[in-house]
């Protein structure tokens, strides 16, 4: 619904100045881009972190066999500890940042948010409707148990 609402949003300001449909402005067109961007790095990240328990279980048996093990590492996962760090400081870091959480965090805060206050501006019920969205998306994000 929401992401419904920020497109239903980028159409109106293409018409308010009186743009054809296809055509965006450079920021607008920007905004999608890294939309797209951070949805595609949030599903990369969440696939890489799905198979983590298998490749480590596989490890092990490997070992057991007393076969060498050699495991490529895609990412350290230190940007989304840094911005962690950043966010919460550094006394409630226990345990691995969540990639999928923090990259999921960054399209809420950068992208999506900026938009809905762009709408709240107005004051309309619309506007309204969405911030409300966003929070409610937002916490449904917390309650999540993204792996690390």
């Amino acid at each position: 619904q929401l992401l419904s609402f920020v497109l239903k949003a980028k159409k109106r300001e293409i018409k308010r100045k009186r743009l054809k449909v296809g055509s965006m402005t450079d920021s607008s067109s920007l905004t999608m881009r890294h939309f797209w961007g951070c949805q595609q790095q949030f599903f990369r990240q969440l696939l890489v972190c799905a198979k983590v328990p298998s490749v480590v279980s596989m490890a092990k048996s490997a070992r057991l066999r007393q076969e060498a093990v050699v495991i490529a590492m895609w990412s350290t996962g230190e940007s989304v500890t840094s911005a962690r760090v950043e966010r919460e400081g550094t006394k409630n870091l226990a345990g691995f940042a969540s990639a999928p959480f923090e990259i999921a965090t960054r399209m809420l805060d950068k992208i999506i948010a900026p938009k809905v206050e762009d709408a709240m501006g107005g004051g309309d019920r619309e506007g309204m409707q969405a911030a409300a969205r966003l929070s409610r998306l937002c916490g449904q994000l917390k309650a999540l148990d993204l792996p690390p």
